[in-house]
């Protein structure tokens, strides 16, 4: 068995009471989170992977995803079935993809 946590911590003012909306989500291989228009999502597995993911981030409007624990290379992103970027690259140090746009329904394929 196998427990995972995310923490997300978030460094406010001691009079400020309005922090951001905090929500989880994820499919068991990779989970993350979404605050604001941010959106991080994590490879729960113990290596990189170069198999296809899929997600969709809760909420609308637009976002910046940062997706971790990918293989380096060269990475198509779909959303709601369009090709968004043809091409996107990962950096074997980094193993991280990162880009902007309206929130949907994502594939990451390579």
């Amino acid at each position: 068995a196998t427990n995972l946590f995310l923490n997300v911590m978030q460094g406010t003012g001691r009079d400020n009471d309005n922090l951001p909306e905090v929500t989880s989500f994820g499919d068991g291989e990779f989970s993350g989170f979404r605050m604001n228009d941010f959106v991080i999502l994590f490879n729960t597995g113990e290596n990189a992977t170069d198999k296809p993911v899929t997600f969709t981030p809760p909420g609308t409007g637009k976002v910046k995803l940062l997706v971790c624990g990918l293989a380096s290379g060269s990475w198509q992103i779909r959303r709601d079935g369009q090709i968004a970027a043809a091409a996107t690259m990962v950096d074997s140090d980094e193993g991280v993809l990162y880009f902007e746009g309206e929130n949907g329904d994502f594939e990451l394929l390579r």
